[in-house]
């Protein structure tokens, strides 16, 4: 699918022919292949970070030349035999011709050209390229966050070299260091001493995993601030725009990754569990549903434009799930009305859980929809609201858990900065339907 109205794409993802082959391709400012195939001899080897160009010393800064040396004295990573389960996930590895269309980019670089970037290589064996363009336009809209493709890159490293304790922390902290003076770095020194010492990381973060990275709460939000940053971000204020002045239904609102993380951790959420987002928006809960639980995920969408942004966003969440070697399960995202969609009933009698954020539905939505989901929705099944049902609507004092009208409630409260229309703490329902 074409990128979003805007979007003026640049490929950013670096392969081989194909991701398992041993073709040698070269970043433009490293001395080291990209290749998983090409690095393989030089995991032994010592770490070289001399420039194409020797940059007398005298010219590096201190930080740089200690951020150096942190790297040189990381001992490289064991090779490990191939195992006969490895060899055939290999040949099961989908072709690079699929992931090429799926383009990698940060949204800065849409904006302002770069003087200089830097590519990071993944476990898989694909690199990114991290731009360093700086945006000079007004924020758009009040919940924009500012874009740092720095921190984005240090942050990478630091979850790539999850595990390697002390060691993670001296290189990002050193990174950091370094960077403060940045501004003030000489065209042909500074710059093309960070741009190899990341050349010299890259052994590292493409090689030193062996197993699966750990999808705790602090990874899934680098995850996918990645993917906001460079789908959703440009976007945001057409998606924020109101298509009726009188009308409260079309504003767009996220469920940041760390309470959609408890939400589906409270629920029960696991690979059997079948889920679906009513109002769905770009399709991030189904997408995270589907990246952390490995369940069904469905979602559907109103709004043409939002839902073809979600498409393009799909696609892109099932390239950096491959960046990462992630695991993901089936996702489907349609465009229509959850209230006359045939598709929507039918599912409601096989789902586990229904997201549904009801916050800003009017009166006459909320009555129709809550008739929906009992008539529709089976016995055990929850719904995830940020507003109690309408048929539910009593006095809560506390926090706690009541039953009534056919439904068992749980009123609980999320912690500040969990949603993106708020900063503040707030509440949330979850609702049982029980046999009727």
């Amino acid at each position: 699918m074409s990128a979003p109205h805007g979007y003026n794409l640049r490929p950013f993802i670096i392969s081989t022919t194909k991701i398992y082959d041993g073709e040698r391709i070269k970043p433009r400012h490293t001395s080291f292949s990209l290749s998983p195939a090409a690095n393989e001899n030089s995991l032994s080897a010592p770490l070289d970070l001399t420039p194409d160009s020797v940059v007398p010393a005298s010219q590096k800064d201190v930080a740089l030349r200690r951020l150096e040396e942190i790297v040189s004295s990381m001992p490289a990573p064991a090779s490990k035999t191939t195992t006969l389960r490895q060899r055939r996930s290999v040949h099961k590895t989908r072709p690079r011709e699929v992931v090429a269309r799926l383009e990698l980019h940060h949204s800065a670089d849409n904006h302002d050209a770069s003087a200089w970037d830097v590519d990071l290589k993944y476990p898989l064996g694909l690199a990114e390229r991290f731009a360093f363009g700086r945006r000079t336009y007004r924020k758009d809209h009040r919940y924009a966050r500012q874009l740092d493709p720095f921190e984005d890159l240090v942050n990478t490293i630091s979850v790539l070299l999850e595990g390697t304790g002390g060691c993670r922390k001296s290189i990002c902290s050193a990174l950091r260091q370094a960077w403060k003076g940045h501004e003030n770095w000489t065209s042909a020194g500074g710059v093309q001493t960070f741009q190899n010492t990341i050349g010299a990381l890259n052994v590292l973060t493409g090689h030193e995993r062996h197993r699966r990275l750990t999808l705790t709460p602090d990874f899934l939000e680098h995850f996918f601030d990645q993917l906001h940053d460079r789908v959703i971000a440009d976007n945001c204020a057409e998606l924020l725009h109101r298509t009726s002045a009188k009308s409260t239904e079309n504003v767009y609102g996220e469920l940041r990754p760390r309470f959609l993380s408890r939400i589906f951790n409270h629920v029960g959420l696991n690979s059997k569990s079948i889920y679906l987002d009513l109002g769905s928006g770009v399709g991030q809960t189904a997408m995270q549903a589907s990246l952390q639980t490995q369940c069904e995920a469905h979602g559907i969408e109103r709004e043409r434009r939002v839902h073809a942004l979600a498409q393009y966003h799909l696609t892109q969440f099932r390239a950096r799930a491959e960046l990462y070697e992630l695991p993901y399960s089936h996702v489907v995202l349609r465009q229509g009305d959850f209230l006359t969609s045939r598709y929507v009933r039918e599912l409601l009698s096989v789902v586990h859980v229904v997201l549904l954020n009801n916050l800003k539905l009017d009166a006459e939505t909320d009555v129709k929809v809550c008739d929906m989901l009992e008539e529709h929705l089976k016995e055990g099944a929850k719904v995830v609201s940020t507003r109690t049902l309408r048929s539910l609507k009593r006095g809560w004092e506390d926090v706690g858990v009541k039953t009534m009208d056919g439904w068992r409630v749980e009123r609980l409260m999320y912690e500040a900065e969990s949603v993106s229309w708020s900063g503040r703490a707030g509440e949330y329902f979850v609702s049982t339907r029980l046999k009727g």
